[in-house]
């Protein structure tokens, strides 16, 4: 029987292990050597294997987690038809932004779908969301629906009806009241 060697080539976590008859364990060595870059001095890593190869415990290795998946951008088109109108009353968009606080962009979603509501939109979707922030030249998030949905499950700002997104009474209170800038405050600063 001829003698088994092995090598473990470890690039950056990417572990290659190769056993079998020296001859083979070379060649490969020679090809992962090529692949990665390394230089010869690598092939002093291939050592005689032990007799035996190690005993499995029985246990399976719990695999290494996922790497967390980043947000990716979402493109969202604009509505045209909106933005004509939302460029024709800019003086009120603004205004009516003017009037409120806004400390998120949940509060603002919902300020802006309030101001839909006086031009008799019933309800908002992503793209009259975007069109409206172009419009206010406003920076955009990274991916407007998440907004909407975070405005509505987290602030409880809107209801979904569809694809689209309806001020709720907690909104409407919001907007009408709770966002306010009050006249006292615009007299001392």
């Amino acid at each position: 029987m001829e003698d088994r060697f092995r090598v473990r080539v470890d690039a950056g976590a990417g572990a290659v292990e190769v056993e079998g008859p020296e001859s083979f364990v070379r060649e490969m060595l020679d090809r992962y050597s090529a692949v990665l870059g390394r230089p010869p001095e690598v092939r002093a890593s291939v050592r005689r294997a032990r007799g035996k190869r190690p005993k499995s415990t029985g246990a399976k290795e719990a695999p290494a987690p996922a790497p967390a998946a980043k947000a990716r951008a979402v493109r969202v088109e604009v509505d045209e038809a909106l933005q004509h109108e939302l460029q024709q009353r800019a003086g009120d968009l603004h205004a009516y932004i003017e009037e409120r606080k806004i400390a998120s962009q949940t509060e603002e979603a919902a300020i802006v779908a309030a101001f839909l509501g006086t031009l008799g939109y019933g309800s908002m979707n992503e793209a009259q969301y975007v069109t409206a922030l172009r419009v206010l030249g406003r920076r955009l998030p990274k991916n407007p629906r998440q907004v909407l949905i975070d405005a509505k499950n987290k602030k409880q700002y809107f209801f979904e009806d569809g694809s689209s997104f309806v001020l709720s009474h907690t909104g409407t209170n919001f907007v009408e009241i709770d966002s306010l800038k009050s006249k006292d405050a615009e007299g001392e600063s």
